[in-house]
């Protein structure tokens, strides 16, 4: 079987799991139809998780304000774009992917980063500035997100 083969049937397991609604990894959760990301070995290695995880996504307004503000201050230090921030909860942390742009359209690339927050808001480890290797797969892609209102 070609690497490529081998993809596209991961893909085909993952994309069959959501669907059905309930996602194989550990740490994969309720809300897993919002979206996920599978654990690569950069992110796994920086932050102790486990290399082809499933992490469900949630959505912002669902992350604890302690979480998102701490967040917040990270990206803007890191250039990145709050806004743009998307939220991945492991059953006791936030994962954060970071990004510079969100206009449709726009697909992550390597200017992204990632951190990851306790549910107090601690941060865990440094962020990543850059995400080559720090994930396998993101689902969706891309995912544009109204700034909150102060």
């Amino acid at each position: 079987m070609t690497m490529h083969s081998k993809r596209l049937m991961r893909l085909a397991v993952i994309a069959s799991a959501v669907v059905a609604g309930c996602m194989t990894g550990r740490n994969a959760g309720s809300g897993s139809s919002y979206g996920f990301i599978v654990i690569g070995p950069t992110a796994a290695k920086q932050y102790r998780l486990t290399k082809g995880d499933t992490i469900a996504e949630v959505p912002v307004e669902q992350v604890p304000t302690v979480v998102t503000s701490t967040a917040d201050r990270e990206a803007r230090k890191l250039a990145f774009d709050p806004a743009c921030s998307r939220y991945f909860f492991t059953g006791d942390a936030y994962l954060t992917l970071y990004r510079s742009r969100c206009e449709a359209g726009i697909v992550v690339d390597d200017g992204a980063g990632m951190a990851l927050y306790r549910q107090s808001g601690q941060q865990v480890g440094e962020s990543l500035s850059q995400l080559v290797g720090a994930f396998e797969t993101l689902q969706p892609l891309d995912r544009n997100r109204t700034p909150k209102k102060p």
